[in-house]
């Protein structure tokens, strides 16, 4: 992912009509899939600590 970051910074700083540039659009769009991505996982995570569909643990008294 930091490489298709790296890209798009440099092709926005150094190319004058990076708007128009295929591979500028193509990083920008797999840029904003993965944090799609990232933001979808972390929410999964959040819920199902909080929900705990499995029920609590139990304390084993020894």
């Amino acid at each position: 992912m930091r490489f298709r970051i790296d890209d798009a910074i440099y092709i926005s700083v150094n190319d004058a009509n990076f708007l128009e540039n295929a591979i500028y659009t193509y990083s920008r769009g797999a840029i904003l899939y993965g944090l799609i991505g990232a933001l979808a996982v972390v929410i999964f995570l959040l819920i199902i600590s909080v929900l705990k569909p499995w029920g609590k643990r139990k304390k084993d008294n020894d």
